[in-house]
Formats: structure tokens, sequence, C-alpha cells
């Protein structure tokens, strides 16, 4: 999730995954979170987001064609896609994905003051063990320079 956060405040985009025709490797549900294209990709290999029409597809480039265009297909799918993907179309190239992490990125999107909540609830959980640590090592310093001795086990 924080590659998520961190990516979109860098211009990367992500996508939930309905559909399972990138089986295993990308899960029904799952997040896609997506680098923007370079002008230069090596293509072959590489997952890309791309546009078909109204949905955003999510396939791995299997050849490219002497034109420029992507030949597809989804990794549980026993053929490539039928018509190849212009490089216009590609939105991004898949970087990370978070299986089971999709729903949680639809309901941030939707509400995205649950998503303020929990960073503020984060930060605050962060601040209190820092402080509790910084406390502890306080007494042992302490301890130290009053040259305490501090009893130990031995296993």
């Amino acid at each position: 999730m924080a590659v998520a956060v961190t990516g979109t405040a860098m211009g990367w985009t992500c996508w939930v995954v309905e559909s399972g025709s990138m089986e295993p490797s990308v899960p029904t549900g799952a997040l896609a979170v997506c680098r923007p294209v370079a002008a230069s990709e090596e293509w072959v290999g590489e997952v890309v987001a791309f546009e078909a029409g109204a949905v955003t597809v999510i396939h791995r480039v299997v050849a490219q064609e002497e034109n420029g265009a992507l030949r597809t297909q989804g990794d549980a799918n026993d053929t490539s896609d039928g018509t190849p993907v212009g490089l216009s179309a590609v939105r991004g190239i898949v970087v990370a994905v978070a299986p089971g992490v999709g729903a949680a990125w639809e309901q941030c999107e939707a509400h995205p003051e649950m998503l303020a909540a929990g960073a503020i609830a984060l930060e605050g959980c962060l601040v209190w063990g820092c402080a509790s640590r910084e406390d502890a090592w306080r007494e042992a310093r302490g301890r130290l320079e009053r040259k305490e001795r501090v009893p130990c086990r031995r296993r």
C-alpha cells in the first residue's frame, strides 16, 4: 500500500485487477502499480496496462510487431490477444503487485478521509514507538553511566 501511495504522488497509476487472465502472477483483487512508460522501452516480457475500448487491461507483452504495436497475452490465457496494442494506448508498466489490496485501495479512493485518518494513526503509533524506545535507551545509558550491573541470563 505504501508503494501505491508513494507511486501515485510521483505520477504513477494504480489499477485494481478484476479478472483472472494474469493468474497467478497478478491475482484477481490485487492492486497493480504502474509507472509511466519511457520513450525507449524494452517491451517483450513486461506486464503493461493499456486501454482497450472502455476498459483498462493488464497483460504481458509477448511480441512487438514491426510497426511498433505490441502483441499481448494474459498469463492464464492459451492464446495472445486478438488485436495488437498501439503504443499510445499503453498507460504504464506494472512495477508492483499487491495481492488482496485492491478492495482497500478502492475504499481509500472513494473515501480519502479514511486514508488521511489511517496515516495520522500510523504516524501516532510511530511517534509513540520511537518515544518509548528513546526512554529505554536513556534508562540503559543511565545504568551504564552509574556502572550498574544488569543481570543477564545464560542459555
